[in-house]
Protein backbone atom coordinates (compact mmCIF):
# COMPACT_ATOMS: atom_id res chain seq x y z
CA UNK A 1 0.00 0.00 0.00
CA UNK A 2 2.82 2.31 0.65
CA UNK A 3 3.55 2.18 -3.00
CA UNK A 4 0.06 3.35 -3.67
CA UNK A 5 -1.28 -0.11 -4.52
CA UNK A 6 -5.03 -0.44 -3.36
CA UNK A 7 -6.11 -3.73 -5.17
CA UNK A 8 -6.03 -5.81 -2.03
CA UNK A 9 -8.12 -3.75 0.05
CA UNK A 10 -10.32 -2.65 -2.93
CA UNK A 11 -10.87 -7.26 -3.43
CA UNK A 12 -11.40 -7.01 0.60
CA UNK A 13 -14.02 -4.37 0.15
CA UNK A 14 -15.81 -5.65 -3.03
CA UNK A 15 -16.40 -8.99 -0.63
CA UNK A 16 -17.74 -7.19 2.44
CA UNK A 17 -19.85 -4.43 1.52
CA UNK A 18 -23.64 -4.61 -0.44
CA UNK A 19 -25.08 -2.30 -1.84
CA UNK A 20 -28.23 -0.17 0.09
CA UNK A 21 -30.53 -2.06 -2.02
CA UNK A 22 -29.45 -5.40 -0.81
CA UNK A 23 -31.38 -6.26 2.13
CA UNK A 24 -29.87 -7.05 5.54
CA UNK A 25 -28.74 -10.68 6.48
CA UNK A 26 -31.48 -11.15 9.35
CA UNK A 27 -30.77 -15.04 9.10
CA UNK A 28 -28.86 -15.73 12.57
CA UNK A 29 -27.45 -19.45 11.18
CA UNK A 30 -25.77 -17.49 8.32
CA UNK A 31 -24.20 -14.63 10.33
CA UNK A 32 -23.01 -17.27 12.58
CA UNK A 33 -21.20 -19.37 9.79
CA UNK A 34 -20.10 -15.85 8.25
CA UNK A 35 -18.42 -15.22 11.26
CA UNK A 36 -17.10 -18.27 11.69
CA UNK A 37 -15.60 -18.33 8.40
CA UNK A 38 -14.21 -15.01 8.43
CA UNK A 39 -12.25 -16.23 11.98
CA UNK A 40 -10.14 -19.00 10.44
CA UNK A 41 -9.10 -16.72 7.57
CA UNK A 42 -6.44 -15.80 9.35
CA UNK A 43 -4.74 -18.95 10.19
Amino acid sequence: MLAGDYATLIRMFDKIVKPLSEPLTTDDAALRRRVEAMSGMGS
